[in-house]
């Protein structure tokens, strides 16, 4: 039986699943959606929420736990434009869709898009001037 057990194993052992999640993450900031199975999709779901609420805090040690997580580019989106974008909301910064079942083996695919953010909030990139 399976009672209190978190979590999925998605058939990969622990790092190969750390490793899934963050690819998700970071391509989900850099291109705003990612056309995976549903499973996967759910599994990513909320920790793409988690690092979206985290993201929004104005902590040091939060924004350098994001930045281990992410791609740079990933990261600079995150803190720059989504995360203040998403400032006024108080969770469900993403939508799961379900698409269609995949041609060669029917796993149903689904699409994880993040909602619209309010562009007017986003911060200027930091530009660092070294001499």
């Amino acid at each position: 039986m399976r009672h209190h057990v978190f979590g999925r194993k998605l058939g990969r052992d622990i790092n190969s699943r750390h490793a899934l999640l963050r690819n998700l993450a970071s391509s989900i900031m850099v291109s705003g959606y990612v056309v995976t199975t549903e499973t996967k999709a759910k599994f990513a779901k909320s920790y793409i929420e988690k690092i979206i609420r985290n993201s929004q805090k104005n902590s040091l040690a939060l924004q350098r736990s994001i930045a281990s997580e992410l791609e740079k580019k990933a990261f600079i989106r995150l803190v720059n434009e989504i995360g203040p974008g998403f400032a006024d909301r108080n969770g469900g910064y993403t939508r799961l869709t379900r698409i269609r079942p995949r041609k060669g083996d029917g796993a149903i695919l689904a699409k994880l898009e993040l909602l619209n953010w309010d562009t007017t909030k986003a911060k200027a990139p930091a530009v660092s001037q070294r001499s």
